[in-house]
């Protein structure tokens, strides 16, 4: 086939596939069918190979990009280190330095941008949308997700993979040190999230959505655990499990 390798180890083990573009040392090094594949970098899509149809159209650009990918189709990868432990990926993006490094899971159909986002996640990410520095770090997907800001829903600490929540804010201000300083909040599953949080505010509690089809918008340290509730601004509210449809507008240190 019509297929262009340049660098030492690149696409020496193809047999049978056409349209290949390997360069970088060791790049596509396993390959022995597949077609349209693109790995730029040293070790990018290394450890892809496969039966013949498939592993089509991947695009790995950046070294150690999808490195240990195995098996995969219609995936674009931009940056070093972008998925390098994952195995299985489908119909998914990433793009910037160490996006989805050390993921331990699969990936179909999933948007991950951002500079270390998705860091150590684990999990399923499918369908998920993880937009901004650090997103997502540490976190258990069971698909659905979006999150969009620095951090936002990072470092959860939930040992329930989460699905079908929404977290909108960035941690700014004086920035607590290390990956796991934490998120602008968390939204566990089918909750939402929006706001932001200064680190300056430290140990302030930042903001938690925990209650299914729930939401807490704005403010500071506030807890909605009741599904259906919500809370809009203020300081120090609350709103337990038990407590289903009830809402909390401003104020501070009120709890239902």
């Amino acid at each position: 086939g019509k297929n262009v390798a340049v660098g030492h180890d690149s696409l020496t083990a193809l047999i049978n596939g056409t349209s290949n573009v390997s360069v970088g040392e060791s790049s596509l090094k396993a390959l022995t069918f597949g077609a349209n594949n693109v790995a730029i970098g040293r070790q990018s899509l290394e450890s892809l190979t496969g039966l013949r149809g498939v592993n089509l159209s991947n695009i790995a650009i950046g070294t150690q990009s999808l490195l240990n990918l195995a098996s995969g189709n219609g995936n674009i990868s931009i940056g070093a280190s972008n998925f390098d432990t994952t195995t299985i990926l489908e119909n998914s993006t990433s793009l910037g330095f160490r996006a989805g490094k050390n993921f331990t899971g699969s990936a179909n159909s999933s948007i991950i941008i951002g500079k270390n986002s998705a860091l150590s996640a684990q999990g399923n990410l499918d369908n998920d949308i993880l937009i901004g520095s650090t997103v997502f770090l540490n976190a258990d997907s069971a698909g659905s997700n979006i999150a969009i800001g620095s951090r936002a829903n990072a470092a959860s600490g939930s040992s329930t993979p989460v699905t079908g929540s929404i977290a909108i804010g960035t941690t700014g201000g004086t920035l607590e040190t290390g990956y796991s300083a934490g998120s602008a909040g968390k939204a566990e599953s089918y909750a939402i999230l929006i706001g932001s949080y200064d680190g300056a505010d430290a140990p302030q509690p930042r903001n938690f959505s925990g209650g299914k089809y729930g939401a807490v918008i704005g403010g500071l340290a506030n807890d909605n655990s009741a599904d259906y509730g919500m809370i809009v601004g203020g300081r120090s509210n609350e709103i337990s499990s038990g407590a289903t449809n009830a809402a909390i507008l401003g104020g501070f240190n009120n709890s239902i």
